[in-house]
């Protein structure tokens, strides 16, 4: 009889622990759907925006048209810093980095200045990977007609090597372990011996999550920066006259030091190029 009412109770408690699980799944499901509605209301916002500057209609005042675009602006600006981690944010990039060339400067300035941020706070470099891979074919679809203050958001990227092991230790906080003392205080032999165990194997895993999240850091700036300096170049070698070089020469000044050695030649051909160019540009 105890036997059956156990298995009773645990039919129970399994039956409860699903009817649990299966509310918080369908609150989960309902806060992502009520997010995606809410992201592609900000974004038809925008978009209508941007139509009625095309057709120029009078129904509606364009400024009133621009006033609400510029609050869903500053709605997706704010979700691009605050959420990186939440769902949608790769759509939200994608909706971001194009209006950090609008021709409207305080759309242009709010974007340009979410990104900055967005750069700032990332320690491990998965969020300006996607930025930066946008910018890279924004640039390139435009024929490099941006605005210079695009390019100079990716100044504030937090690539620096020196930075490395600081930030992998943000990222994996250190564990206070017992010292001797207190370990001689609070615990028999045989407990000890077991926490010193423990304390030695969580000391391993430490080691073994500091040093992944070194490699993917490094990986992931690493292919962060090929993206940018392939920017770089395309702009060196097919826009000279471009407004975009002060940014370009800037960048390559703060970035040069970590360019892969296998680069330094092309970089030193491209500027000697644009050097060249200058002078025999110059009238005698």
């Amino acid at each position: 009889m105890a036997g059956l009412q156990s298995d009773i109770f645990k039919i129970s408690f399994c039956s409860q622990v699903r009817k649990e699980t299966q509310k918080l799944r369908e609150f989960e499901e309902g806060l992502v759907s009520q997010y995606r509605f809410y992201l592609e209301n900000l974004e038809q916002t925008v978009k209508d925006w941007k139509q009625r500057k095309l057709k120029k209609s009078n129904v509606i005042s364009l400024k009133a048209y621009k006033s609400l675009a510029e609050i869903a602006v500053k709605c997706l600006c704010e979700l691009l810093v605050s959420l990186p981690h939440f769902n949608f944010h790769n759509n939200i990039i994608v909706l971001i980095v194009p209006l950090m060339n609008d021709t409207s400067k305080q759309v242009s300035e709010m974007c340009c200045d979410a990104v900055k941020k967005l750069f700032k706070q990332d320690k491990l470099g998965i969020s300006s990977l996607g930025v930066v891979k946008v910018i890279s074919g924004l640039v390139k679809s435009r024929n490099y007609d941006v605005r210079p203050e695009v390019l100079m958001t990716l100044l504030h990227l937090r690539i620096k090597e020196v930075e490395v092991k600081k930030d992998t230790e943000d990222i994996a906080p250190k564990k206070r372990f017992m010292s001797f003392k207190e370990k001689r205080k609070n615990l028999s032999r045989m407990q000890r011996k077991w926490k010193k165990a423990e304390e030695k194997l969580e000391r391993e895993l430490l080691e073994v999550e500091a040093s992944e999240s070194t490699e993917k850091k490094l990986k992931l700036h690493t292919e962060i920066l090929n993206i940018v300096f392939l920017t770089y170049f395309r702009i060196l070698k097919k826009a000279q006259k471009s407004p975009l070089l002060p940014a370009v020469l800037e960048g390559l000044a703060k970035f040069a030091h970590l360019i892969n050695l296998e680069f330094f030649d092309d970089l030193l051909v491209v500027l000697h190029s644009l050097i060249m160019s200058e002078v025999s540009s110059v009238p005698t």
